[in-house]
């Protein structure tokens, strides 16, 4: 154990997981944890920010090019209102974002005595745009706070969190027990007949279309279950041959979609290659791929072709399949 501060002990486990780099603002109640931040500037570095909102999207942009936890500190109250924008839109494109900031003091909490920055609930607020958030009230919280924190941006569906801590409680000094990093919780295991049925589905399509979500790992499309899926798919070496169009990836055979919107339609998509519309496949994706015919699932490519549109998802979470277009195959 190590007699540290809230702000030291918050500080070391962000080293711990990796973090290098920190974006934000310093002010009032945070001033403990930029002390400890300064104090550990040879191991991580904080870089400054004119306004809140500026330091949560460096962290969403931080975190969408190095595919690394992007992580900001603000002020609480108006500074965390000021970055919410950042937070909806990591939300929304499933991106690790981690902010730490503060409140008022511990004992005011609640007490509406309209204290600096005080608001009726931050932490319910915080909770209902992220995906977890939590508060640390003592110093001997704070690595088992972070670890969880840590743990719950690389498990399921990725999203933002956020932690906070009171004024006075950055400052508290304990004896403190480091905890290691605890790792992503252990994703489900699918079920073999689904990927029988999915590989039979796919080796059937003349041309698929594959449509890999944000919260994917960031190499999917050439680790050995894209190598596997498609390698079994299509024609021998279709997966190496891969040409970039826009933000997608042209096989020879294969359309892999590498960063979709929800609201994608196969119309859109058939605009731009006419063969598509024999299979969707949508690994982890959100995307309304054939929502314009949820009831024969078919369509029409460039030429006047109709074609009914197979599809298979497979995700993370349940209950993500579009209520309105249920798969010719799913997974979890």
């Amino acid at each position: 154990m190590t007699l540290q501060t809230t702000g030291q002990a918050i500080t070391d486990s962000l080293i711990a997981h990796g973090v290098d780099t920190i974006f934000g603002i310093p002010g009032a109640h945070m001033y403990d944890f930029n002390d400890a931040l300064a104090q550990r500037k040879d191991r991580i570095r904080f870089i400054t920010t004119r306004h809140e909102q500026g330091a949560g999207y460096m962290a969403y942009g931080y975190a969408k090019s190095t595919g690394r936890v992007g992580t900001y500190t603000v002020v609480p109250g108006p500074g965390v209102l000021n970055s919410g924008a950042a937070l909806c839109t990591a939300y929304g494109a499933t991106t690790p974002v981690l902010c730490v900031t503060g409140n008022i003091m511990a004992n005011l909490i609640g007490r509406g005595r309209g204290q600096l920055h005080e608001l009726p609930d931050q932490l319910a607020l915080l909770r209902g745009l992220t995906k977890w958030s939590e508060r640390i009230n003592h110093p001997t919280e704070a690595p088992t706070v972070m670890a969880q924190a840590f743990r719950q941006l690389s498990s399921g569906r990725i999203r933002p969190v956020a932690v906070e801590a009171p004024w006075d409680v950055f400052g508290m000094k304990a004896d403190v027990t480091p905890i290691a990093p605890l790792g992503a919780a252990p994703p489900p295991t699918p079920d073999p007949d689904s990927i029988l049925a999915a590989a039979k589905l796919i080796a059937a399509a003349k041309r698929p279309l594959i449509t890999v979500g944000a919260g994917a790992p960031a190499g999917i499309v050439q680790g050995n279950s894209a190598e596997i899926v498609i390698g079994k798919a299509c024609p021998t070496g279709a997966h190496r041959q891969v040409l970039s169009v826009g933000r997608r990836r042209v096989c020879r055979d294969v359309v892999i979609d590498l960063a979709p919107h929800r609201s994608i339609r196969q119309a859109r998509l058939s605009a731009q290659w006419p063969w598509l519309g024999r299979y969707t496949g949508a690994h982890g994706s959100r995307c309304c791929v054939g929502a314009a015919h949820p009831v024969n699932h078919r369509s029409q490519n460039n030429e006047g072709e109709s074609c009914r549109q197979r599809t298979f998802r497979s995700e993370v979470i349940p209950g993500r399949t579009e209520p309105d277009r249920p798969p010719d195959c799913g997974m979890l």
